[in-house]
C-alpha cells in the first residue's frame, strides 16, 4: 500500500501528526498532482485529475479545492473519486475538460450544497452516487438540492446513513452493489 496525498501545505495538529505516523510507519508517500496515472495491475488505472500546482486561480481557496480527485478505470468500469472539492474546482475541472464520466461518483463533501455545481454532475453522469455521511448529522447533510438534482439525473444514489457500509464489486463491465443494511 502506500498513501497518495494533496500535500496541502496544511500546518494543523491532524494533518502534521497523520504525516508523522505516515513516516514512522514507512508507508510510501506520493504527492498527487493532475496528469500523474498509476498502473495498478493489466487494464486497471488510477488517473489524478486534481489538484494542479500552483492552484490556478484560488489564492484564497478554501482547503477543500486541494482535495485529490481520481478516476479508477478498470475496463469499461469507472469510478470518479472526488474527495471534498467544491463548487469552484469542479468547474476548473470542466472548463479542462477533464474525463469526468464515470458509471460510480463518490460525491464530495458529504453532498453538502457547496459540493453542486451543475455542468460538473452533467459531465459525470454517474449511474451511481455514493455518499458518504453520517446519520442526523448537524450540517443537514447531503442537501436536498444536491440529492433531487441526482435524483432527475437518474441516477441511483446510495447512502452511508441509510445503507450503512457499501461495497461495490465489478468485473471491469458490469457493477454489483452490497451494502452492510
Amino acid at each position: 500500500g502506500a498513501v497518495l496525498d494533496g500535500d496541502s501545505g496544511s500546518n494543523s495538529f491532524p494533518y502534521q501528526e497523520f504525516r508523522e505516523i505516515i513516516e514512522q510507519k514507512k508507508i510510501p508517500y506520493h504527492v498527487a498532482r493532475k496528469g500523474d496515472v498509476l498502473n495498478m495491475g493489466p487494464d486497471l488505472k488510477l488517473m489524478v485529475l486534481w489538484p494542479d500546482y500552483p492552484p490556478a486561480s484560488f489564492d484564497e481557496s478554501p482547503v477543500n479545492n486541494l482535495s485529490v480527485v481520481v478516476k479508477l478505470v478498470y475496463h469499461k468500469f469507472s469510478m470518479l473519486l472526488s474527495g471534498d472539492i467544491e463548487e469552484e474546482g469542479q468547474q476548473q475541472l470542466v472548463d479542462e475538460e477533464a474525463p469526468l464520466a464515470s458509471v460510480v461518483f463518490k460525491v464530495p463533501h458529504h453532498g453538502s450544497i457547496d459540493a453542486l455545481n451543475q455542468k460538473f454532475l452533467e459531465q459525470v453522469k454517474p449511474q451511481i452516487a455514493v455518499i458518504s455521511v453520517g446519520g442526523g448529522n448537524e450540517f443537514g447533510h447531503p442537501s436536498k438540492k444536491f440529492l433531487h438534482t441526482l435524483e432527475s439525473m437518474g441516477t441511483r444514489v446510495l447512502r452511508t446513513d441509510l445503507e450503512g457500509d457499501i461495497m461495490l464489486k465489478t468485473d471491469g463491465y458490469r457493477v454489483e452493489v452490497f451494502s452492510g443494511r
